[in-house]
């Protein structure tokens, strides 16, 4: 790709580390590549970015931007937890986002 700026590496837009077509190839940073990944598979609530706040008992959505975790809030749902974390990635990761409710052309967190 010749990227010079060390800070920067490739990312897959499909996220298929075969596919090495230069149209699937793209310049990022770090937080961008991370972005680029899906639910884990230990992942209780089933959405990127949300997990049960035992305390309160109700479902908490944070997102990861430039190395720093951002608390959304606290929502009675996970799947109003999932779209405030959708809202936050399309808005801080742009084309780099993995969302749980993608529209069409926005790519899939599953």
């Amino acid at each position: 790709m010749g990227i010079s700026d060390p800070s920067l590496q490739v990312d897959h837009a499909d996220r298929d580390k075969k596919n090495n077509r230069r149209n699937n190839l793209r310049p990022c940073t770090l937080s961008q590549n991370q972005s680029n990944k899906l639910v884990h598979r230990n992942n209780k609530s089933g959405y990127k970015g949300v997990s049960l706040h035992s305390q309160s008992d109700k479902w908490r959505a944070i997102i990861n931007h430039n190395k720093k975790k951002i608390s959304l809030g606290l929502f009675f749902s996970k799947e109003e937890a999932a779209k405030a974390y959708d809202e936050a990635a399309r808005r801080l990761q742009g084309e780099f986002a993995r969302l749980n409710f993608p529209n069409e052309g926005e790519n899939s967190a599953r």
